[in-house]
Order: C-alpha cells, then structure tokens, then sequence
C-alpha cells in the first residue's frame, strides 16, 4: 500500500501540467507573476487568491499547493466559523495560510500557531501581518518535553514531520533533512498558558497525531471543534480516530486528501 502512495505523490512533482492548472484557475490572479517568481528563485512567493494576498515558501511542490492547498484550507477555516472570541490552535501551521483564513472567518478570535521549521516562520508573519492577536511558537507539539528529532522534505515543507517514515512517502532520501527541535505536551502548554477551553483545534503533523492526542486525551472534552488530517495508510489513523470519536456527537469529512480526509469533529 505505501508504494501505492509513493506513485500517487510523485503527481505532485508533475510541472508542466500544473502550470497549465495555475493560468486556467479563475482563484489565482496572478499566475505570471508567480511563474517569475519561482523563475528568480525567490525564497517566498506573493501570490492573490480571489481578494486574499497570500504567501508561500517556494520549494517544488509550491504550484501543487497553490492550486490545491489554498482552497482546502479556506475551505477547513470556513467550516469553523464561528460566533464567539474564543482561541484556535493550529499545530502544524507551515506558511499559516488556515490560520490566515480562521482569522479572516473569526477576526476575534486568538490564534496560536505551532510550526518547528524555523525556514517558514517569516512566512507565516507576512501572512499574518494584517491580524493582531496571534501568537507564532516555534516548537512541535509531542508527548513529551525537550529535544527531538524532526524530518524536514526540502522538496514540500507541508509533508515535514516527527515521524522520519511518513516524510520517506513524500520524497527521496537525500531531499530529507534531519534537525533538532524544541517539543512541548499540549497538557503543559494548556497550562502554562492558563488555556481552560479551544473553540478550534486543527492539527495537521503528518502522522503524529496519535502522539500528541494519546498524551491527555481528556483535553478532548475543552474542544468545541476539532479538524484532523487522516491518512488511512498511516499505522495510527484508525487509533487517532478512536481516541477522538467519544468525545465528540459528530463527524464529518470537509475535504478529501491522498488516500484520506480533513475530518470534522464537534458536538
């Protein structure tokens, strides 16, 4: 089944048609723009989604997640719209763009943004600069304190993870990049942060998921609503699922993903 997923990953990496896919997408405003962009090599890419002015970092999955990333995570961010001032929690933000749209959708609302690739931070900041009231942590969410290691996909920053065998599905060996990263339990940075309850917690860490439920699963129970990235292939979906499920009344799929879904939990 993982070779299954290795040819349908390599999809991404097919240049010609997506830049076919950018010029003919009526969302993109500025497909030339972009193209020059990525020709000169810039490190982040400036590109206009519908009224939205948006920024990537610029790798070669880039086009790919242009095209099919933006309108997923607006799509996830508006499922959450919602009428209190309450606090996000977006672990694994990479560029910020879910946190961009949750802020536009809640402009109320108090978003923490959990990203360990240091390369993507100023990233997330251009995004977020129209906003107040985020907070950008440079750290991974685990199930313990300290150092670990975290596997860095130069090829696509949104396929790093913790988990050195779910980054192997996305790309070759010598794309991979192993560093040191500060971690944190959600349980401690709840209460060191005084956070008694989470209108929205998205998490999208590539297989480590489990980890970071498994820890304190009673937190499930401050959540209002609750957006999970699942890949049937990946050993621990079906756990991560079960953990989930009883402490919410309802689920639903907001979007589809190779061999998976952005799931919806909520009461």
């Amino acid at each position: 089944m993982k070779h299954i997923l290795i040819k349908l990953i390599n999809k991404i990496f097919v240049e010609n048609s997506e830049y076919y896919q950018l010029k003919s997408n009526k969302n993109i405003l500025n497909p030339k723009s972009i193209i020059s962009q990525i020709e000169r090599k810039n490190k982040i890419i400036k590109y206009n989604y519908k009224e939205h002015e948006l920024y990537i970092y610029n790798e070669n999955a880039t086009l790919y997640h242009i095209i099919n990333s933006t309108e997923k995570l607006e799509k996830l961010a508006l499922s959450c719209k919602t009428e209190d001032d309450g606090i996000c929690l977006d672990i694994g933000a990479n560029v910020g763009i879910f946190s961009y749209f949750y802020k536009y959708f809640n402009p109320n609302s108090i978003i923490h943004l959990f990203e360990p690739d240091e390369r993507l931070i100023p990233v997330i900041k251009l995004n977020m600069l129209s906003f107040e009231n985020y907070i950008i942590h440079n750290i991974a969410l685990s199930n313990h304190n300290g150092k670990e290691s975290f596997y860095i996909n130069n090829q696509s920053s949104q396929t790093n993870s913790k988990n050195k065998e779910c980054v192997e599905i996305f790309g070759a060996g010598d794309h991979i990049k192993e560093i040191q990263i500060q971690s944190s339990t959600l349980k401690d940075f709840l209460n060191s942060n005084n956070i008694k309850t989470i209108s929205c917690l998205k998490i999208d860490v590539q297989g480590a998921e489990f980890e970071i439920l498994s820890d304190s699963p009673d937190i499930l129970k401050t959540i209002d609503q609750l957006l999970l990235e699942v890949c049937f292939l990946m050993d621990d979906s079906i756990p991560t699922i079960n953990i989930v499920s009883p402490y919410f009344k309802k689920s639903t799929p907001i979007n589809s993903i190779i061999m998976g879904a952005d799931l919806k939990f909520y009461n």
